[in-house]
């Protein structure tokens, strides 16, 4: 799993331009933030993160450190008494509009 997280982030290197896309269920900002320093993510790098929105913690951290951070919010509803289930984990880097590489961080997608 480690590898692949230095996989992800390091070959190559990521580039200024470049956009970090990640998808994921539970979104604790402070872990994320802890997870792109510890990789040494430029500071002004644009990211962009989706997630459930009942499943956040620690709001408005990433951006804090991240100024050119979005976090979307993904407001499920439930139908037939089911509960939606948005499990994907999946993260991307995007250059120029085009997928430079990806990771899908979980077996369920």
């Amino acid at each position: 799993m480690f590898k692949m997280f230095s996989t992800f982030f390091d070959t190559p290197k990521i580039k200024e331009n470049e956009i970090l896309l990640f998808t994921t269920f539970t979104l604790d900002e402070a872990v994320l933030v802890s997870l792109l320093t510890e990789y040494g993510v430029n500071k002004n790098q644009r990211i962009i993160v989706y997630h459930d929105i009942m499943r956040h913690r620690n709001p408005g951290y990433l951006f804090v450190h991240y100024p050119k951070s979005t976090v979307y919010s993904v407001i499920l509803k439930k139908n037939n008494n089911h509960c939606p289930v948005f499990h994907t984990k999946l993260w991307a880097r995007i250059e120029n509009k085009k997928l430079q590489k990806m990771v899908i961080t979980s077996a369920n997608i």
